[in-house]
């Protein structure tokens, strides 16, 4: 919600503490990586690898998935 309502900080904050209520909440750490692009790219660059690690045979989240390999992909670039 805080994402769409354009405070990232706010998000940035909660998907932390769902990760670490949770550490193999994979969505959290999709989300996290998401929200951290722009203020932190290696975060979001670990949380991206981390949430693939978790979905790896999970063909749900392929979508999400090919989405976080894309952004990993541009995010190496910079």
């Amino acid at each position: 919600m805080h994402v769409k309502l354009g405070d990232k900080t706010a998000a940035i904050g909660v998907f932390e503490r769902a990760v670490t209520l949770r550490p193999n909440y994979a969505v959290a750490r999709y989300n996290l990586a998401e929200a951290s692009e722009q203020t932190n790219p290696k975060r979001a660059l670990a949380e991206y690898e981390t949430f693939l690690a978790l979905v790896e045979d999970n063909p749900d989240e392929e979508a999400r998935a090919a989405q976080a390999r894309e952004r990993i992909k541009i995010l190496k670039q910079h």
